[in-house]
């Protein structure tokens, strides 16, 4: 996020009476965007660290994804908040701290996108090395560079911006200071490289690279399903190799479904950072008069839009969980009913009954589950 787009969301600086529709949807969209997703951004964080995907190394990329969201959500309140004549973002200090943290946490965003990008790439089509490259101490390491680089990165905002009077409004405003307006220019070209055309480049190499991998090996699978074909030197009597064949299956279908999930949650993400990053290289185009002729009232209505899909970005992440993921969903639902039980004190009768009355099914289950995770375990082999 740059200047422009951080005082757009302050409506003081709005005075054309074309943006009174934006503003009306901006009073009471901000505020619900805010609190709807820093619950679910508490909630993501809750699950992916207290539940069984904490041993997932994606999981850390995505809790932290939570917090930087749930950072920038906090700041974009305290803007929203002159909106109802509290006028907090306008304060000496506030002012810089606002906008050195949403520049932070845009770039760390979008970066945690692309940092989990790369490792569902090597993971999907080096399987070998997920072993050993998608660990949670690797993740750990790349978070903390991502987090220093963000802080360093983005420190001269603290410098450039400044609260002082607007002549045009005869007030004291939280802008960029006028002795530091052209190296603020440059610095925004530099963090419209560094966090938009950079990143965005990748994720779409990758997730390209990504689906065509999980299409071509799902196109294998199911070759090999509809043969009925088994391993070479694996029978179904042989127990051994049929479990350890069950074992290894599961957790490729465990990873595909993983994949599936941040393939999703990459995708969204540069469809509602895209339109804003667009209007923001059309306003260079423009200050320099490369395009003329611009109908300014439609152009700032199309910007405020495109900044309020941007913002939505920060806030729509856990559910997009719940919709794409499949072990999220079971995770949460794992960690809510626990404590339910545990308040009612019916935890051990509850899991004892289910194991009995599903432990003829679940045989069943199994033993017909077995052919088709074998053929899933050869689809590997194959493919590799």
């Amino acid at each position: 996020m740059n200047f422009t787009d951080l005082f757009l969301n302050d409506t003081n600086t709005t005075t054309l009476q074309d943006m009174s529709v934006i503003e009306l949807i901006q009073l009471y969209y901000t505020p619900v965007l805010v609190y709807l997703g820093t619950i679910g951004n508490g909630i993501s964080m809750m699950v992916f660290f207290k539940t069984k995907l904490r041993k997932l190394s994606s999981s850390y990329y995505l809790a932290t994804l939570a917090i930087s969201d749930s950072i920038f959500l906090m700041s974009l309140f305290v803007v929203w908040l002159n909106m109802v004549e509290i006028d907090l973002f306008n304060q000496h200090g506030v002012c810089q701290l606002m906008v050195y943290l949403t520049g932070a946490c845009s770039f760390l965003s979008v970066w945690l996108v692309l940092a989990f990008t790369v490792e569902r790439f090597i993971a999907v089509r080096y399987p070998l090395l997920r072993q050993s490259v998608c660990t949670v101490s690797r993740a750990k390491t790349v978070i903390l560079v991502l987090v220093v680089l963000s802080m360093f990165i983005f420190s001269p905002l603290l410098l450039f911006a400044r609260v002082q009077v607007v002549p045009q409004k005869t007030m004291e405003l939280c802008t960029i200071d006028s002795n530091f307006e052209n190296s603020a220019t440059i610095f925004n070209i530099i963090d419209t490289v560094v966090t938009f055309i950079i990143p965005v480049f990748v994720i779409i190499v990758l997730n390209t690279c990504i689906s065509r991998t999980i299409w071509k090996l799902g196109s294998v699978r199911r070759k090999l399903t509809y043969r009925g074909a088994l391993p070479g030197g694996i029978t179904q009597n042989n127990k051994e190799c049929v479990k350890s064949c069950r074992l290894k299956a599961s957790t490729h279908l465990s990873q595909n479904k993983i994949t599936k999930m941040l393939l999703v949650v990459s995708t969204v993400c540069l469809c509602l950072n895209l339109p804003s990053y667009l209007m923001r290289v059309l306003t260079y185009l423009i200050e320099l008069k490369v395009i003329q002729d611009v109908n300014i009232p439609l152009f700032l209505t199309v910007q405020h839009c495109c900044l309020q899909l941007f913002n939505t970005n920060f806030g729509i992440n856990f559910v997009l969980y719940c919709i794409s993921g499949q072990n999220f969903r079971k995770a949460v639902q794992s960690m809510f009913c626990k404590r339910r039980l545990g308040r009612t004190g019916t935890t051990a009768f509850t899991v004892s009954e289910s194991r009995t009355q599903s432990s003829g099914s679940s045989i069943t289950k199994k033993r017909r589950n077995t052919t088709n995770e074998v053929q899933e375990l050869m689809t590997i082999h194959v493919y590799n």
